[in-house]
């Protein structure tokens, strides 16, 4: 062999090895939990900006509810100016639950998240509300936020969602996880990679989604806690497994979720109920369509499901409501 092949022999050998060892003083000095976190430095040119009042009313439970913060706007531009690109070394699991925690726990933001709870536990000594009303409170007002969504656009910070009262479903979850976990519930993100969405699991005690230990929350629009996504915004629906990401391990669990459940069933058993009839009428003869009182009777059920049906739909911010509602309007064995 001459001696050129063996300098550029000698030259690939060493590229190989330049690069092991920087691999390693990477994994070394940088593990895969410190890798390319993003972080909100407050914008110095924004520090003199008066505080902006967000107010945001929504619907909870028969009554609306009103929340109104003041947001530092400097954050909120820092927040806006963070470098979001993920550099994922080593496990992807792990990789994501820092990079999600850090937009959730950024120091900046513990401000918003007290004044946010500070309001929140103020309603539920009002209203006297139990542990798990308290949660659909805060997931209620979290889902009431507006869905927006720019495509490959990365997720936001919390504090940018509460500034712009709006979100897409990363954004909105990491909210609400930010929220929930400051509150002591065992709180993970659902990330669903080939249809682009993500959800929240919180802890609880029955109505866990698939064989994650988790009930689903979905956080993009109203939803009873434990129900999943049918189907997403933009028409797609859910057929993958979510890579889960814990957030928290709090040890407050959610325990409605036999009422959720109960709820989700007698929606959907009222709904093919309204379909069943909707088709038996068109089929009606002629001669059964002239017999007014058959004719009503059959049409006066169609209303009643379809009332049921629709009823729970418009009311997903009433948990308890809405169960007390199909107590008297679909008892047990109807």
């Amino acid at each position: 062999m001459g001696k050129k092949p063996v300098r550029i022999l000698r030259s690939i050998i060493l590229g190989v090895l330049l690069s092991f060892m920087t691999l390693g003083i990477i994994l070394v000095f940088f593990p895969p939990s410190a890798a390319s976190m993003p972080h909100i430095t407050p914008d110095i040119s924004a520090l003199q900006s008066s505080p902006v009042l967000v107010t945001h009313t929504f619907p909870f439970e028969d009554t609306n509810v009103t929340i109104s913060i003041t947001v530092n706007y400097s954050v909120y531009a820092g927040a806006k100016k963070a470098d979001r690109d993920m550099i994922i070394i080593g496990n992807a699991r792990e990789s994501n639950r820092e990079f999600y925690r850090s937009m959730i726990n950024d120091p900046s933001e513990e401000s918003l998240f007290r004044d946010l709870l500070g309001q929140f536990r103020a309603i539920k000594a009002e209203r006297n509300l139990s542990d798990d009303e308290y949660l659909e409170l805060i997931t209620v007002y979290t889902q009431s936020l507006p869905y927006t969504v720019i495509a490959d656009a990365p997720a936001k910070f919390p504090v940018e969602t509460v500034m712009d009262t709006a979100g897409d479903c990363d954004d909105k979850s990491l909210l609400l996880a930010g929220l929930l976990a400051r509150e002591g519930y065992p709180v993970a993100l659902f990330l669903f990679g080939p249809e682009k969405h993500m959800a929240l699991g919180v802890g609880s005690d029955t109505f866990h989604y698939k064989s994650t230990g988790y009930s689903y929350i979905e956080a993009t629009d109203y939803s009873f806690v434990g129900v999943p996504s049918y189907t997403l915004k933009g028409n797609g629906t859910l057929t993958s497994d979510p890579l889960i990401i814990p957030i928290s391990n709090g040890t407050k669990l959610y325990h409605a979720g036999s009422e959720t459940s109960h709820i989700d069933n007698m929606s959907a058993q009222a709904g093919r109920r309204a379909a069943e009839i909707s088709l038996d009428l068109r089929q009606m003869p002629i001669s059964s369509r002239e017999n007014r009182s058959e004719y009503v009777a059959v049409f006066n059920q169609l209303n009643r499901y379809s009332g049921i049906h629709n009823y729970v739909l418009s009311h997903k911010y009433d948990r308890k409501g809405v169960f007390e509602y199909l107590k008297l309007e679909m008892p047990a064995g109807t």
